[in-house]
C-alpha cells in the first residue's frame, strides 16, 4: 500500500493545480522500467530552472529515465529554449510525485526524461530496473 503525499508547493504550480487539491486523477497511463542514464541531463534542467523558476519551480539536477513503447504525448507544451524547440507534458509518477517528461526533436521516442522539484528516486525508493507507472496530463500551459 502506498502512503498518500500532498505535493509539494512547486509540484502545485508545475501540475497547475490549486492549493490543497490533490493529484489529478486523469491522464494516459504510461508503464516502464527505470534505467540509469549518462548524466547528461543535468544540463538541461540547469537551463530550464532559470526559466521555470520565473513560477517557483527548481528541478533536482538531472532527469529520471523511463523507458517505455513508443507513444505519442497528449497535447504536448512547446517552448523554444536556447534555439531549441522543447516539448513538456505534466505527468504524475506513481500517484506520489508531480513532474515533467521533456524532449528536443522526439529523438528517442522509447525513453522519457522525467524531471521533478522532488527527488524522484527518493521519494519513489526507485532503482534501475524498477517498474514505474505514471499518468501523462498533457502540456498544460504555465505562462
Amino acid at each position: 500500500m502506498t502512503i498518500p503525499r500532498q505535493p509539494d508547493p512547486a509540484e502545485v504550480t508545475l501540475l497547475a493545480l490549486l492549493p490543497g487539491q490533490p493529484f489529478p486523477a486523469d491522464g494516459t497511463l504510461v508503464v516502464g522500467d527505470v534505467l540509469s542514464g549518462t548524466g547528461s541531463a543535468r544540463a538541461w534542467t540547469d537551463r530550464f530552472n532559470p526559466i521555470f523558476g520565473r513560477i517557483g519551480v527548481t528541478f533536482q539536477p538531472g532527469s529520471l529515465n523511463h523507458c517505455v513503447t513508443p507513444l505519442t504525448w497528449p497535447s504536448p507544451w512547446r517552448v523554444d529554449i536556447d534555439s531549441t524547440n522543447w516539448e513538456f507534458c505534466q505527468l504524475i509518477l506513481q500517484d506520489r510525485v508531480g513532474g515533467i517528461a521533456f524532449r528536443a526533436n522526439n529523438q528517442r521516442p522509447t525513453l522519457l526524461e522525467i524531471a521533478s522539484p522532488v527527488h524522484i528516486r527518493t521519494v519513489l525508493g526507485l532503482q534501475d530496473g524498477h517498474q514505474l507507472s505514471l499518468r501523462l496530463l498533457g502540456g498544460i500551459p504555465l505562462w
